[in-house]
């Protein structure tokens, strides 16, 4: 899941995300973060999937990266497309 991740959103944010640097932020501090690297994350993830012109309406990426959790839904045109 790490590599797949790194070749997605590239090294340093894969990086970032595995070890932070620097004192503990407060927790909401730290929510916030996370929460941004997980859209910013999954907005990489939709896009690489919009380059694959599968035609998917209502294309929704979610990414969970305290559980290595990503889930994808949307509405595919045929079988060749959800898979």
């Amino acid at each position: 899941m790490r590599e797949a991740y790194a070749k997605l959103c590239g090294p340093n944010e894969s990086e970032a995300a595995a070890s932070p640097v620097g004192a503990t932020p407060e927790p909401a501090v730290a929510q916030a973060q996370l929460d941004a690297l997980n859209a910013s994350s999954a907005q990489s993830i939709r896009k690489y999937i919009d380059t694959q012109n599968l035609s998917v309406g209502g294309l929704l990426v979610e990414l969970d990266s305290a559980i290595s959790s990503v889930t994808v839904s949307g509405d595919a045109p045929d079988q060749a497309a959800k898979e």
